[in-house]
């Protein structure tokens, strides 16, 4: 999931890239057309919406792909690139198409699902009702994580707690507290890590028990 929406971003940086062959000067047609650039164009959203659909269908938290082109073309793009109302209209068609995909996923996702299911015999739950129980639980799995980056020895496809559980609440609590804060102060001052921080937060809160989902420890 995570290759397929980083692919997308970087299909659509290349909209913006000079001397790239979608901005590349190719001598017109004689109507004033230029058929070549404006297939380079529709190749490359095509593509981009294409790496979308793979990213929401692969895993749920394949809907950070349009939130992340959105902070591209407003924070990080190049100024020079998105001055002039043309070089904007293909970034427009690039968000606006990443949204409707994940929009439409979202709605047939919920639509066409059948009941009872086969795959998941009991309904999308919390794993707990408030945010005193919430935030406990949820640092010793951050904490876990935080750990498997720099030491994976601990990687599960379910995080019982038999995994996180043997975390005490104050270093869990303190190994958060410090991540964040350096998350925080990295995206301030830089635009990619920015960009990094909304891969990893908007990716994490779909799966972070803040909605009801199947498998909360997952």
């Amino acid at each position: 999931m995570t290759f397929l929406v980083l692919t997308s971003v970087w299909l659509a940086s290349r909209l913006d890239r000079p001397g790239s062959v979608a901005q590349a000067p190719l001598p017109s047609r004689p109507d004033g057309g230029n058929a070549r650039a404006v297939i380079n164009r529709i190749s490359l959203i095509a593509g981009v919406w294409f790496c979308v659909l793979l990213a929401v269908g692969t895993k749920e938290s394949g809907i950070v792909a349009p939130l992340l082109l959105l902070v591209w073309a407003l924070l990080i793009r190049p100024r020079e690139a998105s001055r002039g109302a043309k070089k904007n209209l293909p970034w427009i068609a690039v968000v606006a198409g990443a949204f409707m995909i994940a929009a439409g996923f979202l709605v047939a996702r919920f639509a066409l699902q059948p009941w009872p299911s086969e795959v998941y015999p009991n309904p999308p739950q919390r794993q707990y009702d408030s945010l005193g129980a919430w935030l406990p639980y949820q640092s010793r799995v951050f904490a876990l994580y935080l750990g498997n980056i720099f030491a994976p020895t601990q990687l599960s496809a379910y995080y019982s707690p038999g995994l996180y559980g043997g975390i005490g609440l104050g270093r869990a609590m303190t190994l958060s507290a410090v991540a964040l804060c350096a998350i925080v102060a990295l995206a301030w001052r830089n635009r990619l890590a920015f960009l990094g921080a909304t891969l990893a937060g908007v990716g994490l809160a779909a799966v972070a028990n803040l909605v009801p989902i199947y498998n909360p420890v997952a």
